[in-house]
């Protein structure tokens, strides 16, 4: 089996709420928010909990019943994305003091 990579971390600038089906982020440090459909928020919620890209793909795939390139091609853009945005970091990637 592959070596998965390592999970991703919510920093701790970032606040997520859940209304209805999507989720609404906030960066505090440049204040701006971010939307995510019911997928995204899905996504959002695996990588929350701990999972790598690989398992979060997995999930989906089941889920929604997507291949699975068509899913990994989603969770590596909207990652990038969330990275970009500061949203998200790679887990041992040191925070901004």
């Amino acid at each position: 089996m592959l070596q998965t990579r390592p999970p991703y971390r919510i920093p701790d600038h970032v606040l997520s709420r859940k209304l209805d089906d999507e989720m609404v982020l906030l960066n505090l440090d440049s204040g701006e928010y971010f939307g995510l459909n019911d997928t995204g928020t899905r996504v959002w919620e695996l990588l929350s909990d701990g999972r790598s890209r690989e398992e979060v793909v997995d999930c989906l795939t089941e889920e929604f019943e997507v291949e699975v390139e068509t899913a990994s091609a989603h969770v590596m853009t909207l990652c990038s994305e969330l990275l970009e945005a500061g949203l998200l970091a790679e887990r041992g990637e040191a925070e901004a003091g």
